[in-house]
């Protein structure tokens, strides 16, 4: 391992036991309550989309309204999950990580039901740029902005953005990948109060780049929009999660054997929750839907609400760990990646029919076709979220191991994590 400089004093030794307790995660390539909770995040960007960009509602209830504007924050939520997920699996055992299998195991981990949806939903873009651009236009439109996909240059500008958007937060994915190998281990030296001076630092920092981005894109008349997904302004909330995952193994060295008291762990899940719920009740639409709103919601700002969540979550001593533990709520979260892939596409296929049945009807009748509508399109997204785990993407993680020549077991496991 390369030395840390002046903080080379604050690394943590690991012990055996606790490279037993990490070995055993790694070889598990996840925590259970922590893969469940993925569904439900899954499942709330999902609601979202549906309010926006389905079919359109007359009135809206601004509770609601709000409620559904805020599932954007989920986003960072995942990239939170995902550092931690990545440092409980990857930098628990205090040993020089191996780059190459990490990047490969990435790479089966996002890219193939990346690729299926994104050829999925490149009709759908290339017909609805024809009415502006014209068929030739259209179809060079197409062909740039599929090409900077697939290289997952999506979230970089507006030039980019393309067919099934939610995967714009691959983009930042892989930038934080690309991180990982090399400030993820600096930051896992870190102990004590050096752990949580630079989780500060981080978050402040964070929030103060965002304000200073968007400031910047309205002064220079650049769409503030860009800046809800512009890369580099997502990766200190990854970072967080690195950091929560180190207070997590320094907890666990310090306990030993014992068995950590329930009782911290039910007043962070209490603080998060009523936090998230306040921020709905006491927000303004007009704050939600304004550029340093947007950006404050999708860009971290709730990033302690989750930080807490997944502290919480990771301690397998609360009933709520054990209940997400459940085996079918963790296949949910294990197809929930594929679920927040497919729905738009799906979307995109279903909404004339859904126009068309919801066209001609009374308040009442559209109210609740419309909820009714909505459990059928979840249902169906589900359902093929969970058939893509099982039938496309561990098949095709398995076959890129086997392609990589180099501990493809290894590999393929790694896979399943983050």
């Amino acid at each position: 391992m390369t030395e840390a400089g002046p903080l080379s004093h604050d690394v943590l030794p690991i012990s055996p036991r606790v490279r037993a307790v990490s070995a055993s995660e790694s070889s598990a390539g996840k925590l259970d309550p922590l893969t469940s909770i993925r569904f439900f995040g899954a499942v709330y960007v999902v609601a979202g989309h549906w309010w926006r960009l389905g079919v359109p509602i007359g009135s809206h209830n601004d509770l609601l309204s709000r409620s559904l504007l805020l599932g954007g924050a989920c986003v960072s939520g995942f990239y939170l999950l995902s550092g931690f997920i990545l440092g409980w699996v990857y930098l628990t055992q205090g040993e020089r990580l191996n780059k190459r299998q990490f990047y490969m195991s990435r790479f089966a981990r996002i890219y193939p039901i990346f690729l299926i949806t994104l050829v999925a939903d490149t009709p759908w873009y290339f017909l609805s740029h024809i009415a502006q651009l014209g068929a030739k236009g259209a179809l060079i439109k197409t062909g740039t902005v599929f090409t900077s996909c697939l290289l997952m240059l999506q979230a970089w500008g507006p030039h980019f953005w393309g067919m099934d958007f939610p995967n714009w937060s691959l983009s930042v994915e892989t930038l934080c990948y690309t991180l990982f190998p090399f400030v993820g281990f600096f930051l896992w030296r870190l102990r004590g109060v050096w752990v949580w001076l630079a989780m500060l630092l981080l978050y402040v920092g964070g929030q103060v780049l965002v304000a200073v981005a968007v400031m910047v894109a309205l002064s220079k008349k650049i769409e503030p929009e860009v800046m809800l997904y512009f890369p580099p302004l997502h990766v200190s909330t990854f970072l967080l999660g690195i950091l929560v995952a180190r207070l997590q193994m320094c907890s666990i060295e310090r306990d030993g054997r014992a068995r950590p008291a329930a009782c911290p762990t039910y007043i962070a899940l209490g603080i998060s929750i009523a936090t998230y719920a306040v921020t709905i009740l006491i927000t303004s639409n007009n704050l939600v839907d304004s550029p340093f709103g947007r950006a404050f919601i999708r860009d971290g700002f709730l990033a302690p609400v989750f930080c807490l969540l997944v502290w919480a979550l990771s301690r397998e001593n609360t009933v709520v760990s054990r209940l997400l533990s459940t085996k079918w709520l963790v296949i949910l979260g294990d197809a929930s990646y594929g679920l927040y892939l497919i729905h738009l596409p799906v979307l995109h296929l279903a909404l004339p029919l859904l126009l068309h049945l919801h066209a001609g009807v009374t308040s009442h009748q559209f109210r609740t076709r419309y909820v009714i509508l909505f459990l059928m399109y979840l249902g169906l997204c589900i359902v093929l979220s969970i058939a893509s785990f099982y039938w496309i993407e561990s098949p095709a993680r398995k076959w890129i191991a086997r392609r990589a020549r180099s501990q493809p077991r290894k590999i393929a496991e790694l896979a399943s994590a983050g």
